[in-house]
């Protein structure tokens, strides 16, 4: 779950920062290397980035590699919170109802 939460975290930083270059998904691919496919599935979280891409990305994007880490913690902290209170919630409701 949390490895999910980071993929798709980086992925819509790859996405912002590359559309803010005015990249193409092959534009970026072609840097790297990788298909188009590959960097959709970067985008969409539904592949993690190894770090020496992650590197060669920032290169592309003329960005810090941390930049695509920026604030994740405080997100992934702040999702673990609502996730611990919705299954409060969940358990409270089926105290009531049973």
């Amino acid at each position: 779950m949390e490895q999910e939460f980071i993929n798709k975290y980086i992925g819509e930083k790859i996405r912002h920062k590359r559309k803010c270059m005015g990249m193409t998904q092959t534009d970026l691919g072609d840097f790297l290397g990788v298909s188009t496919q590959q960097i959709s599935k970067y985008e969409k979280g539904i592949d993690h980035i190894n770090l020496v891409n992650l590197y060669r990305l920032s290169r592309a994007l003329k960005t810090r590699v941390n930049s695509f880490l920026d604030g994740m913690q405080s997100s992934l902290d702040n999702k673990k919170k609502l996730e611990n209170i919705n299954f409060v919630k969940l358990e409270r409701y089926e105290e009531k109802n049973h």
